[in-house]
């Protein structure tokens, strides 16, 4: 079973792709399969993310950006195309905080944080 584990670990940090049931891994039933692959994956991943950044260093571009002005310079356009006037501001604002930047910083944190493998 442990191949399978390992076969299912490397689709998903090759595709993003997972069986949502986890056949692979040991339990009995499905919250207990769950749990163990979605800590694998998890795991996995991370692991994955800090083999690339190996000898990486952040961008002098994005040090010190103010990321909420960023995003909203970046979806201004699209909002103002998309929406109302009396409804601009509310959802620049939703986007300001939806929008995450990964960084050496804070990838970690996020892919911790993320209850849903797709997403991360």
């Amino acid at each position: 079973m442990a191949d399978s584990v390992e076969c299912e670990i490397d689709r998903y940090i090759a595709s993003g792709d997972y069986d949502s049931a986890f056949m692979a891994w040991p339990g009995h039933g499905v919250i207990e399969r769950g749990t163990r692959g979605h800590g694998d994956l998890q795991e996995a991943l991370l692991r994955a993310v800090e083999a690339r950044e190996i000898g990486r260093s952040l961008p002098a571009e994005i040090t010190g950006l103010d990321l909420v002005a960023f995003t909203r310079q970046r979806v201004g356009a699209m909002v103002h195309g998309l929406f109302p006037m009396r409804e601009r501001e509310a959802v620049l604002a939703l986007l300001e905080r939806s929008v995450v930047f990964l960084t050496p910083l804070n990838v970690r944190r996020v892919i911790r944080e993320s209850d849903w493998l797709k997403t991360a």
